[in-house]
């Protein structure tokens, strides 16, 4: 009988480990998704030719920051 609860004890912890790293690995996941997609927007912005304007890329960056706090839910 101890075997049995031995048993459930270990594929318990298991269990555990198991769905603590899939939560931490959706976090990197995630914020490699926020780096990917601020480096696309400002290479997007760099290419319509707003590196020139000091004004537009602040705004841009301001945008993005308010992107990434807003998926942090």
């Amino acid at each position: 009988m101890t075997d049995f609860y031995l048993v459930t004890l270990i594929l318990a912890l298991l269990l555990a480990l198991g769905t603590l790293f899939l939560l931490v690995l959706l976090r990197v996941l995630e914020e490699r998704r926020d780096v990917a997609d601020t480096r696309i927007s400002w290479a997007v912005r760099v290419l319509q030719g707003h590196e020139d304007d000091p004004e537009a890329l602040a705004a841009a960056s301001r945008s993005d920051a308010g992107d990434r706090a807003g998926r942090q839910t």
